[in-house]
């Protein structure tokens, strides 16, 4: 439970974060007079807001909240699906092993 609401608050934080960068930065690059085509006007006011690295923290952590987010709430069916597909390579691999220990070595 823990997880899941510090995983709400962090995806919720970069939220805010997000639209306290770009909000601003849209509105100066609709009155921008000036700007170049690779960025364009949104990445130009980005850069004249210097909201770029702000940016790419709330990115961070609104990614970082969903996966904790998802791993408070599935955490036991991960678990399981975890040690189910361990069990089955296992099993797998030790099959494979004793196919190979029965073929018969052909040497000329």
């Amino acid at each position: 439970m823990k997880k899941i609401v510090a995983g709400g608050i962090l995806f919720l934080g970069g939220i805010i974060l997000y639209l306290g960068i770009y909000l601003p930065a849209l509105e100066l690059g609709l009155t921008l007079g000036s700007f170049t085509t690779p960025p364009g006007r949104i990445g130009s006011a980005l850069e004249i807001t210097e909201g770029n690295t702000p940016m790419f923290y709330a990115i961070g952590c609104m990614g970082l909240g969903f996966m904790l987010m998802v791993w408070g709430a599935l955490k036991d069916e991960l678990r399981k699906t975890y040690y189910y597909v361990k069990r089955k390579l296992i099993h797998l691999w030790r099959n494979y092993l004793t196919e190979k220990k029965e073929e018969p070595s052909s040497s000329n």
